[in-house]
């Protein structure tokens, strides 16, 4: 048997260390381990910034709150309790903060949540003008004259153009209402459509190349002539002629018939000369936009533009005046 010299207790001679000094030991170093896991359960927070209050000081080293006295503010670097309206700590010279802090760090969390929701709508009403604004007016800003031409607002287009492009305008204006009345005068309106267009100098002579479906079911194409009157305020049909061929007199005509014949070799001398007149003829987008708007329905609403009828009338007036 064994005496151990540290702590007197006898052990067998076959146990090299003494089993009591080291359950001691190890009970030590357990009872070390077990004390560092431990959480501290007597912290301390400031119920004003939430900042942990440094033990065995009864004030906040953040914001200089006290914790026992309300109203107290001790200054964050020295301790010494600072007067209201106090700019400097008289001990350390401190300069002291001026800010009001809420009584909790719930109550500045819902403060800031609220300034925040309310710049957030403020923007979000901001975008929402804007949206507005880019819907409504930035699209109208863009609109180009050609556009409104297909949608057959001739005024707009008139209005928009620019002083060398009112002419394409003013002409395209004229064939879509001459288009209209050309498409109301055939036996089957639907099956109208418009190959070419030819406006004089003056405007006041149209000669329409219009295809469409005759009594039979076949497709024909005949030239339409019309002319500005006055009176009416309108293009009329002067004549509707299939070729340029000019009608020959017989013995056996009566005056009906060679006036008749008269007229249709006068009528196909007009066409003709305005169709081989090269300046006369629109290009085939006003063409392209005239059937479009048929195709669409709108065709049937065109009317004359105002600009149009004061300015036919006029130069109808210096010709009249002139002759």
């Amino acid at each position: 048997m064994k005496t151990c010299e540290k702590c007197g207790n006898v052990y067998s001679d076959e146990i090299l260390e003494c089993p009591y000094c080291n359950r001691e030991e190890q009970n030590s170093i357990t009872d070390a381990a077990e004390a560092e896991q431990k959480p501290e359960t007597d912290k301390c927070f400031c119920k004003y910034c939430g900042t942990e209050i440094v033990k065995g000081n009864d004030f906040c080293t953040h914001c200089g709150r006290s914790i026992e006295k309300k109203g107290v503010k001790h200054c964050v670097q020295c301790g010494q309790i600072l007067t209201e309206g106090q700019q400097f700590c008289d001990k350390c010279g401190q300069k002291v903060a001026f800010a009001v802090l809420p009584k909790s760090v719930e109550k500045i969390k819902r403060k800031l949540n609220k300034k925040l929701i309310i710049v957030l709508l403020a923007a979000l009403v901001a975008v929402a003008g804007l949206a507005v604004v880019a819907v409504n007016v930035i699209p109208k800003l863009f609109v180009s004259p050609e556009d409104y031409l297909v949608q057959g607002n001739y005024e707009k287009a008139y209005e928009k153009a620019k002083k060398e492009k009112k002419d394409l305008v003013f002409r395209e204006n004229i064939v879509a209402a001459v288009s209209r009345d050309a498409k109301e005068n055939l036996k089957d309106a639907n099956s109208f459509v418009l190959r070419e267009a030819y406006v004089t100098d003056d405007a006041l002579n149209v000669v329409l190349g219009v295809q469409g479906a005759n009594s039979f079911g076949g497709t024909v194409t005949s030239w339409c002539v019309y002319t500005y009157e006055k009176e009416d305020k309108k293009f009329i049909l002067w004549n509707n002629i299939t070729d340029f061929e000019k009608e020959e007199d017989y013995s056996w005509d009566d005056s009906n018939e060679k006036f008749e014949k008269a007229l249709q070799n006068l009528s196909k001398t007009l066409a003709k000369s305005i169709i081989e007149e090269e300046k006369n003829k629109l290009d085939s987008e006003v063409v392209d936009r005239i059937n479009g708007l048929n195709k669409e329905g709108e065709l049937s609403s065109v009317e004359l533009m105002d600009v149009v009828k004061e300015k036919l009338d006029s130069i109808e007036d210096e010709e009249g005046n002139n002759s």
